[in-house]
């Protein structure tokens, strides 16, 4: 952290400084810190998925889930990789909030779009209130037998062959 501080100090412009920092806050339970070094990181470039998507996984430990849903939304725009996780931590999101029915059908998309550790998807404490609720079995099935709503996974393929979000997008803070 303190050679990425420097980097920061050195260069306050780059953005990547900025997410790395963010990133090493995060897992040490200084949010607000870290989230002031996201938004820094996504002021220098706009354009970073992986500042929204990990914008959205803070948002998402802290509750607030309107933030971390609209930070994933950003993302996704921006072609997030891997589309699998990202589906998969909206997934989890919606397990949270007990909306059972939205999380299986993104943990349906999830395995449909490449994600398959099936392990960690029956041990996720995110994903307990799906586990608990008839979507769950529903959704592994349909995500392992693939396209089992052909409308559903051709709009999500649609849908990835339009360009970025316009910018600036603005965030509340």
């Amino acid at each position: 952290l303190v050679h990425l501080k420097h980097s920061a100090d050195i260069n306050p412009q780059h953005a990547e400084s900025n997410f790395y920092i963010a990133m090493i806050l995060r897992s040490d339970e200084d949010a607000s810190l870290a989230k002031k070094h996201f938004y820094k990181a996504l002021e220098l470039d706009p354009e970073y998925s992986e500042a929204y998507f990990e914008l959205g996984n803070l948002y998402q430990n802290k509750k607030k889930f309107g933030e971390a849903l609209l930070a994933y939304d950003l993302a996704e725009q921006l072609d997030y990789k891997p589309f699998s996780k990202l589906l998969y931590n909206k997934s989890c999101l919606y397990s949270i909030q007990e909306k059972n029915e939205m999380s299986g059908k993104y943990l349906e998309y999830a395995i449909q779009a490449g994600y398959n550790n099936i392990e960690h998807i029956a041990k996720d404490s995110d994903l307990k209130s799906l586990r608990e609720s008839h979507y769950y079995n529903e959704a592994v099935e349909r995500g392992l037998r693939g396209t089992s709503d052909a409308k559903n996974l051709f709009w999500l393929s649609f849908k990835k062959e339009f360009g970025p979000a316009n910018f600036p997008q603005k965030l509340k803070q």
